[in-house]
């Protein structure tokens, strides 16, 4: 993946708390009917000349990477910025909701603050931190979606890396890190928000099972279903809460080189806010370490990456007793969601073979990791967390 195609992605992010599907229109214009409204409105309402355009990964929002001209004719750009800009085009659903962009702008600034660096809102000519595009849905009804312009960060997604020990490590201490400078932000919209994706939300994944063709693999997904049920949602109320990324995976890291024999990359950059939430901070750990399962790419045994994770994160921050209890079916249950979900997209939009993707290695390391001995995997992290101290 060439340093162009590095995007705030919602790599894994889906149909939110507004609903699962929209039958009924296209939650996102395709780019091929976009091009000229893009252009005029990058033109009207940034005071940007567009030179190219190129659409980048995504779920349900509609990603773009732009260039344009040297010239422009906005006073809250302050420079020409020859890398380009990234355009993000909002889903309908958050596009009914512009006060997400807003706390989504005011979290972005805040981590920021605490040297975490992230994609920045870039102002239009009036001031304003996101505009509208128009375009029409499959019933040729004119749709209204919200556009946030941010500036493009350089560099190469995680996604190109192999996982290594120490680059496991790494993240672990980066979450931790994240992790601690959300711990003392807050705004209104946040205490009522629940995305769907929230973990505490599992339970709607039930609804659309229907949608994993092989039995043997849908009963795996309930039977996870009902372990969280029953011993994860009772005990919530002695986990931590905070507000968490809600996303924290292999392609909304951005490292500043690939995974090469003489060094482990750094962590460059930190995508994708629209899974934020208040919520508990075990998920965070737990959903990093669940995608990490299912990557694919890995120089470290399979039940033994979880370990290194928890090294560098409790580093930071340590798990509390009751989070270690619940962090092995957390991490199974964050699989499942990713998994059923993808499926179910898939079932919506077969054209979008996109959403398979963390299938291609999801299944088999779900089984793996939920037919293991749970003390025994447990034993083994332990191990890995001490010979990091003992360093």
């Amino acid at each position: 993946m060439s340093s162009d195609t590095v995007v705030d992605s919602n790599m894994n992010s889906s149909k939110r708390e507004s609903g699962l599907a929209v039958p009924d229109e296209a939650l996102c214009p395709h780019i091929e009917d976009m091009e000229s409204s893009v252009k005029q409105m990058l033109k009207v309402n940034y005071g940007l000349t567009m030179t190219s355009l190129k659409q980048l990964n995504g779920y349900d929002d509609l990603n773009l990477h732009v260039k344009t001209e040297p010239e422009y004719s906005n006073s809250h750009i302050d420079a020409h910025h020859p890398e380009g800009f990234f355009l993000k085009i909002l889903n309908v659903n958050d596009s009914r909701r512009p006060e997400l962009m807003y706390a989504q702008r005011s979290l972005m600034d805040h981590i920021i603050s605490k040297g975490i660096v992230c994609q920045e809102a870039i102002r239009g000519i009036n001031g304003e931190v996101f505009t509208e595009i128009t375009s029409p849905n499959t019933k040729g009804e004119k749709v209204t979606y919200l556009v946030s312009l941010r500036n493009f960060l350089p560099g190469r997604v995680m996604a190109d890396c192999r996982l290594t020990a120490g680059l496991l490590y790494n993240l672990g201490s980066y979450t931790a890190k994240i992790i601690d400078a959300l711990q003392d932000f807050s705004h209104p919209y946040y205490e009522t928000f629940d995305p769907l994706w929230n973990l505490s939300n599992l339970s709607k994944v039930s609804e659309v099972t229907f949608a994993v063709k092989e039995e043997e693999k849908r009963k795996l997904s309930e039977d996870v279903i009902k372990q969280f049920e029953t011993q994860v949602l009772p005990n919530r109320h002695t986990l931590r809460k905070g507000q968490i990324h809600g996303d924290i995976n292999e392609n909304n890291i951005l490292v500043d080189d690939v995974c090469s024999d003489s060094r482990v990359p750094q962590f460059t950059g930190l995508l994708d806010f629209q899974d934020s939430a208040y919520s508990y901070t075990v998920y965070d750990i737990s959903l990093c370490i669940s995608y990490m399962l299912m990557f694919g790419k890995s120089d470290v045994p399979q039940l033994e990456i979880p370990g290194h994770i928890l090294a560098g994160y409790n580093s930071i921050v340590e798990l509390t007793p009751a989070e270690k209890r619940v962090l092995r079916i957390c991490i199974a249950a964050r699989m499942v969601m990713s998994l059923v979900y993808g499926a179910y997209t898939y079932h919506m939009d077969p054209s979008n073979e996109y959403v398979l993707e963390t299938s291609r290695f999801g299944w088999q390391a779900l089984t793996q990791f939920w037919a293991a001995d749970e003390q025994k995997m447990q034993d083994g992290w332990d191990e890995i967390v001490k010979s990091y101290k003992s360093n």
